[in-house]
């Protein structure tokens, strides 16, 4: 991954001011109330340095929202924990109280809505919908490799609190010879900006960067030419999200002259609760599995070098995939769309293998997606944004995506890093 990441102990005081506080939670069984301040609601993340004998020092990040309250109860008198003084007030939780709390959280509902750090647990001090939404949160980040308390978020703590503070970009290095390739990307969220420039800077390998914005916005542009010169910026309407801009490149032309393409955007979940810092994650996740190193790049692109027949290579932890061969399962709302736009593609889907990346973020050979390009979507059918989650023509072409590859005689595979 390109330059290491620096250690937890540096990565805690470059986001702590003032320093972290004193250890606490030194007794076994001690219970300890965490009330998150506005800030972390809004960033949607606590975070906590553990400390064993075993394990060392370890930076911990849990959810936080709806200014629900959490509870650490220390299993170990040995585990030492400090919490940093910007993300929450402290207090303990009397003897009762704590006895209480001890039992409840052997209820499965509260397991199920538990993180477990290096003897400590934490889970929401809330009613049953707050236990209920930390569970989905912590099931959903389980499912894509991303678990709070799982060991990918602490070699990658960037995940949730981002790149630039904790990694260089390798901006001097030689450039290596590639294929011909373009990035498609499309920025909706102008301050995302800087998070992606810093990761395609440190590329070795040359491509065309070609960003399309849905606003005029003069000093993006600026900054865009003076991170890539030779970058070219066009203005599209908000419709499709980041789906029609690409396929407007792809009908027109523009990709024609590109061994493989990169589609990324600047994914965004601005919905209340928990659901900030998912979208903060999944998009890095993304990142990271497709851009978020040269070598990671490299890798990618000897794979279509070797593999004359791949297609498309999405991001793997994104990767739905129907069960007992019924595609309707993955479907959701957007399946009658997806159905017809096969049939109008001459590749009707039927019993068999069927996926989709979520996200839609992936590598792709252009002439791979000559069954879509076919569609002529973009000029028409996709309506203003509206915020939904699902059954917009946008959904259905992230659902036929890989159906389409597969159905131009190309095949279709996930990457992680």
């Amino acid at each position: 991954m390109g330059a290491p990441l620096k250690d937890h102990r540096q990565a805690w005081q470059e986001h702590a001011s003032p320093p972290p506080t004193a250890g606490f939670a030194e007794a076994p069984y001690a219970c300890f109330r965490l009330r998150p301040t506005a800030a972390a609601v809004a960033s949607g993340f606590v975070r906590l340095l553990a400390q064993t004998p075993e394990q060392g020092e370890r930076l911990c990040i849990a959810p936080a929202f709806a200014e629900t309250p959490l509870l650490i109860l220390a299993s170990d008198r040995r585990v030492r924990l400090s919490h940093h003084p910007d993300d929450a007030a402290i207090e303990p939780v009397g003897p009762l109280a704590r006895l209480a709390r001890a039992v409840r959280a052997f209820n499965p509902s509260y397991a199920k809505a538990t993180l477990r750090f290096d003897g400590a647990a934490i889970y929401p001090d809330g009613g049953r919908s707050a236990v209920r939404n930390y569970r989905k949160l912590i099931k959903f980040a389980r499912a894509a490799n991303m678990a709070f308390d799982g060991e990918n978020l602490r070699r990658h703590p960037e995940l949730a609190l981002g790149f630039s503070d904790l990694q260089d970009a390798r901006r001097d290095a030689p450039e290596r010879p590639g294929p011909s390739t373009a990035v498609a990307l499309h920025l909706h969220y102008a301050e995302l900006w800087p998070e992606i420039a810093f990761l395609l800077k440190r590329w070795r390998a040359r491509f065309q960067l070609i960003v399309t914005l849905t606003h005029e916005d003069d000093a993006l542009a600026r900054r865009i030419a003076a991170d890539f010169p030779a970058a070219k910026v066009e203005v599209v309407e908000n419709r499709g999200r980041d789906v029609r801009p690409f396929l407007q490149l792809l009908e027109s032309g523009a990709l024609d002259a590109y061994e493989l393409v990169c589609k990324i955007h600047g994914k965004r979940s601005l919905r209340s609760g928990a659901s900030p810092l998912f979208g903060e994650m999944f998009r890095r996740a993304a990142f990271l599995d497709l851009v978020g190193s040269d070598a990671q790049v490299e890798d990618i692109q000897i794979r279509f070098a070797s593999e004359p027949l791949l297609g498309l290579v999405g991001p793997e932890r994104f990767r739905a995939r129907s069960r007992h061969n019924d595609s309707a399962e993955i479907m959701g709302a957007s399946r009658a769309t997806i159905e017809a736009l096969a049939r109008r593609m001459g590749a009707e889907i039927g019993q068999g293998e069927y996926d989709v990346f979520h996200g839609t973020m992936f590598w792709a050979r252009p002439k791979a997606l000559a069954g879509l390009r076919g569609l002529g979507l973009a000029a028409n059918g996709f309506s203003a944004e509206a915020g939904r989650e699902d059954g917009a023509l946008e959904h259905a072409v992230e659902g036929l995506i890989n159906h389409a590859v597969r159905a131009t005689g190309f095949k279709v595979a996930g990457t992680s890093f």
